[in-house]
Formats: C-alpha cells, structure tokens, sequence
C-alpha cells in the first residue's frame, strides 16, 4: 500500500520536474546558446576590422617609440592570428 503510493508520487514529481525542464530551463538555455553564437558570429565578421585596427595601433606605437623589431613582432602575430582565425 505505501510503495504504491510512493511510486505515485514519484510518477507526479517526475512529471512535475519534466515540465519544469521542458518550459522554463530548455527555451532559457537555448537563449543563451543562441546569444553566444551570435555574439560568436559577430566577432569573427569582425576580424578584418580587428587586423585593420591593430595595425594602425602597431603603426603608431612604431612612430612613437622607433622600435621596428618590436612593432613589427607585434603585428605580424596579431595579423597571423587574424588570417588563422579567419581561416578557420
């Protein structure tokens, strides 16, 4: 007689906790999924714009210091890490 009614209320808890996944935590989770591919997307459409950048600051920091090896390191890994991650 107690199993059955414990096995009852068990089948109601899991019902309730199935609902609760199904409605409230699935569409919150597949908000945020979504948000991070966009922000993802977005970032790597971005990336010509990123090198350009970079290489108008490693332009000016060669112009103000007159250290060429430096700047030169600089951009050249920052616009290799750019064409990698395009590439990908």
């Amino acid at each position: 007689m107690w199993q059955d009614a414990l096995d009852w209320m068990n089948g109601v808890s899991r019902d309730i906790v199935s609902w609760e996944i199904e409605t409230l935590l699935k569409p919150f989770v597949n908000g945020i999924m979504d948000g991070i591919a966009h922000t993802f997307d977005v970032f790597v459409e971005s990336i010509p714009e990123i090198g350009a950048l970079y290489t108008i600051i490693c332009a000016g920091g060669l112009m103000l210091t007159g250290n060429a090896p430096k700047w030169l390191a600089r951009w050249a890994l920052g616009i290799g890490g750019a064409i990698i991650c395009l590439l990908v």
